[in-house]
């Protein structure tokens, strides 16, 4: 597992490759799941996917447990009205996010967090529909961000705009049932600072740096 940092406001992001050893040997995650999470694995079709859950349940299980000073496989993950899990009791919250082999965590002491990740290249995958992409996602202004790029610069620009969409949805477990377009982002320069909508809860956005992996990473508290 590799710590990627420590942001302020005592948050802490995380990440770990998924698909070989290197960050987390796969019998060591399987040794911390439970009961439900072996159930799960044996359900996938194909062992890649398997052991991507696998790797990443056990990333998740490990990190709370050095916090929650807790043996892994004993960590009791619930989950809220709309699907956001949380440790029941404990003092801290957290968010999970993947992008084919690869997981981010980010682990909040202050209050509730979300967290999204994309790579960079799958902007080359959206080229055909982006316009239509940006049109039903972004507003007027983050449109206008988007449209001023060209080339790979402009798919960068809306992936930076959508993890920070995500990012704020998974904050309060919402998800899709925020619209993406009713979160309003601040912009400066063309980038994404802040949000100006929904007002309330209030929030903050900070992007995580990523150059190891080509990914755009995006936190919201």
């Amino acid at each position: 597992m590799i710590a990627a940092s420590a942001l302020p406001g005592h948050l802490t992001v995380v990440s770990c490759r998924l698909d070989d050893d290197s960050d987390l040997p796969l019998s060591t995650a399987l040794n911390v799941l439970d009961a439900e999470e072996v159930a799960r694995r044996r359900r996938f079709v194909y062992p890649r996917d398997a052991d991507r859950f696998t790797r990443s349940r056990g990333f998740l299980r490990l990190c709370l447990s050095e916090d929650l000073d807790m043996p892994a496989h004993r960590i009791p993950i619930a989950y809220g009205p709309a699907g956001k899990p949380y440790v029941p009791g404990a003092d801290l919250e957290f968010n999970i996010s993947h992008a084919g082999a690869l997981a981010v965590l980010a682990i909040s002491y202050t209050g509730p967090v979300g967290i999204d990740l994309e790579f960079a290249g799958r902007g080359a995958r959206l080229e055909g529909d982006l316009a239509g992409l940006t049109r039903r996602c972004m507003t007027p202004a983050e449109q206008e961000a988007i449209f001023a790029e060209t080339g790979a610069a402009r798919s960068r620009r809306f992936l930076e705009f959508w993890t920070a969409k995500e990012a704020r949805m998974k904050l309060t477990g919402e998800g899709m049932h925020l619209a993406p377009k009713s979160i309003e982002l601040q912009l400066r320069a063309g980038r994404a600072t802040g949000y100006l909508s929904p007002s309330a809860p209030p929030a903050s956005l900070a992007y995580h740096a990523m150059k190891d992996h080509n990914a755009i990473c995006c936190v919201a508290t």
